[in-house]
């Protein structure tokens, strides 16, 4: 009898202690989603500005589309399309190496590795409309709502950019939020939970300035 009920006590424990981990992994992960996303609205509110600023200094609307993506990278999911363009300068090297030498701040543009990210910047922008993709491409790039997409107008000699983003939700028991958002994308064949976010950001139109004879 008494052997019963200690093992009828260690069962409970047991228990007890799994339904604690649950708890203590939702609110983990739940503060690292959370962290991601006043990430992201912060990457997306620059992105704002950096488009205003494409714009106010008389970019075209397509050059003004690719520096809202550029801007956004930080958003933009996983790195699908890292090609160089380069012919043979990086083949021997793996795609994470390609990558860390795209963003490393070590280098200087004229030695080897920094190179890489003076290619990927100049290449994306200057790469013709249906190749800037072949430059650089990401996961969240892919489908429409998950890409960041705006409108940019200009009134009363003020340029006002509005971005907006469906920011998909991959951490661990992001799920769990799909009810109270009412918002899901698909991204590789994966339902996600999606915050929505917009900002929008407002500077002076100088393209008459820097556009004049």
């Amino acid at each position: 009898m008494f052997r019963f009920k200690q093992e009828a006590k260690e069962g409970a424990a047991m228990v007890e202690a799994c339904l604690v981990m649950i708890m203590l992994c939702l609110i983990l992960f739940g503060f690292l989603q959370l962290s991601h996303v006043i990430m992201s609205g912060n990457v997306l509110r620059y992105t704002a500005f950096a488009t205003a600023r494409a714009a106010s200094v008389g970019l075209n609307p397509e050059m003004q589309e690719r520096v809202s993506l550029y801007a956004s990278i930080p958003t933009a999911g996983a790195n699908a399309n890292p090609t160089t363009g380069s012919g043979n300068l990086f083949d021997n090297h793996s795609i994470g190496e390609q990558m860390d030498y795209a963003v490393s701040r070590k280098n200087t543009p004229i030695d080897y590795p920094g190179s890489y990210e003076v290619f990927v910047k100049e290449a994306f922008h200057t790469a013709a409309d249906n190749e800037y993709r072949t430059v650089l491409n990401f996961e969240n790039w892919e489908t429409g709502r998950t890409r960041v997409q705006g409108s940019t107008q200009s009134s009363g000699g003020v340029i006002t950019s509005t971005l907006q983003q469906d920011l998909p939700l991959t951490f661990p028991f992001a799920s769990v939020f799909t009810g109270h958002l009412g918002n899901s994308v698909v991204l590789n064949g994966r339902t996600y939970p999606a915050f929505e976010m917009r900002f929008s950001a407002s500077l002076e139109d100088h393209g008459a300035y820097y556009l004049q004879n």
